[in-house]
């Protein structure tokens, strides 16, 4: 999977939410179920010098481990709502959108599951990464997914990068695990400051 993977977060006015509820509502026909978080090694926190076969292959399996995860993330009907937002032919359009969190290869959401967990992706609102949450509702989802978010930094990114191919290059790791970490949290605070409502959607490229 050698593309870019989106992960949108839009602002829905109270006067348009029942039309996007209704698109959204379609899409989570047929949607996977949560995978199971695999089982991994860590790696060392900085590659050997010379690299050794067996780090190669831990950055290898790394990769490929992202991979699989994203491919239980892809569910079309949501893929297309967030073409259809660029492209603005849906109830909203790229003026929507607060945040998004781009990654190569990996659906950031996958990212997300693999740092905090089956036990606690499974408690947060919609599905997949996917959401639609009422304004009326922002407020109370914001204090459950920031409790539910409160990890131990270091133990949430070992086990987040793994996911990635930095072959122990952190200080990139770091910005993109914990951009993953923050944008629900951070796209729910944004639209409760204007009293909306947020739709949250994961896509595969851009149109």
């Amino acid at each position: 999977m050698g593309v870019d993977v989106f992960w949108w977060f839009c602002k829905v006015e109270d006067s348009e939410f029942s039309i996007v509820q209704s698109e959204f509502d379609q899409a989570m026909c047929g949607v996977p179920d949560l995978p199971e978080v695999p089982t991994f090694e860590p790696r060392p926190k900085n590659p050997p010098i010379p690299v050794t076969k067996d780090y190669a292959a831990s950055v290898l399996g790394g990769m490929l481990m992202g991979g699989d995860l994203s491919s239980s993330f892809y569910h079309e009907p949501f893929d297309q709502i967030g073409y259809r937002i660029l492209k603005g032919e849906f109830p909203l359009t790229s003026e929507s959108i607060v945040d998004v969190v781009i990654q190569s290869r990996v659906a950031p959401p996958a990212i997300l599951l693999m740092g905090i967990g089956r036990e606690r992706f499974a408690q947060l609102p919609g599905c997949l990464g996917n959401m639609l949450v009422h304004s009326s509702e922002i407020e109370q989802t914001l204090e459950s997914v920031s409790n539910l978010l409160n990890v131990e930094w270091d133990t949430y990114f070992e086990r987040a990068k793994l996911v990635l191919d930095y072959a122990g290059f952190d200080d990139h790791a770091t910005k993109d695990v914990s951009a993953v970490l923050h944008a629900i949290p951070k796209a729910l605070e944004k639209v409760r400051d204007e009293k909306a409502s947020l739709l949250s959607v994961t896509s595969w490229g851009c149109p």
